[in-house]
């Protein structure tokens, strides 16, 4: 009597993969880290320092900051993210589908499928916020009598969303590039505190074309003595302070913050081929690799030759 082994299938199909996706997120939902980043995200972004009736010495601080606390899920989601793709012993996926064709590769991405959970949350935490925010008329930029009122856009809406499931994504590319749940933690805080806890250094070129998280406002150096019609091109502006001479025209540029956005789906798609990669050999991972690189390089390529304060900073260099 002979025996031949069997190789698993190059390729499972879509019904396995839609139920690692389902087993991953079930793992993923019941984690309380989770839960106790949501709940801290969830507990703070409706006090007034997140909604925009808190007080503060700079002009624009409150609109900069109304989704800071997103980095509590954030945080939550990169370790959940480690914790799962560190499991020790097989465990929901892999003992339900322990005699199925799925590889490790496939498992990889059933967890990366798992992001909408935290994604999910932060969007529904997000669009509570914006709700709150407008119901008390917007966030005041700018000082008198160069101030305004802003409400964050949809557009904006979408920035934590994205910025935390980029978070649970790289903590999935980090174990598979470390394989220390220690290490992956470690790089986890130092990571979230350069985002959050240091949030306003994202907020200046050439930082700002690499951000994972920030907002839509940007600063013009208008000098010592502008003229009216010099304020006025700005919808609202900063006067000087004993740190700052000059006055500051501030403005909320949506395409500038869309190249953002659109730099933090390419980072993810990055991390995701990254995470693959190191999961099996797999033509689609470079094509998922491939493809973040180039969404991520075409909005930083676009952000130096269409918005000013960048393509500024690099006519200084």
């Amino acid at each position: 009597m002979t025996t031949t082994s069997v190789r698993p299938a190059a390729v499972v199909g879509r019904r396995t993969l839609a139920e690692l996706v389902r087993a991953e997120s079930r793992y993923v939902l019941r984690n309380p880290v989770l839960w106790l980043g949501t709940a801290v995200y969830g507990g703070t972004a409706v006090l007034p320092m997140f909604t925009g009736t808190g007080s503060t010495d700079t002009a624009s601080d409150l609109y900069l900051t109304y989704s800071y606390s997103a980095g509590a899920l954030a945080m939550a989601a990169f370790l959940v993210a480690v914790w799962a793709a560190q499991r020790d012993r097989p465990a929901t996926t892999a003992e339900m589908l322990i005699n199925t064709p799925a590889r490790r590769w496939e498992r990889t991405l059933g967890l990366l499928g798992a992001v909408v959970v935290p994604f999910g949350l932060a969007l529904f935490i997000g669009c509570v916020q914006l709700v709150v925010i407008e119901s008390l008329g917007g966030i005041p930029v700018g000082n008198q009598p160069y101030d305004t009122v802003l409400v964050p856009t949809p557009l904006e809406l979408l920035g934590p969303p994205l910025a935390v499931a980029c978070s649970f994504v790289a903590g999935v590319a980090v174990v598979r590039l470390v394989r220390s749940r220690a290490v992956a933690a470690v790089l986890g805080l130092i990571g979230g505190a350069f985002l959050y806890l240091f949030f306003w250094i994202w907020y200046v070129v050439p930082f700002a074309l690499f951000a994972v998280h920030r907002t839509a406002l940007t600063a013009h150096t208008l000098g010592e003595n502008p003229t009216d019609a010099e304020l006025g091109r700005h919808p609202a502006a900063s006067i000087p302070t004993e740190h700052e001479p000059n006055f500051i025209g501030i403005d909320r540029d949506l395409g500038f913050y869309g190249l953002h956005l659109l730099f933090v789906l390419g980072l993810t798609g990055v991390l995701a081929g990254i995470a693959l990669l190191r999961s099996g050999r797999d033509r689609r991972s470079w094509a998922v690799f491939a493809g973040g690189a180039g969404l991520a390089a075409l909005a930083v390529v676009a952000q130096l030759l269409f918005v000013d304060g960048a393509t500024d900073w690099m006519g200084f260099l």
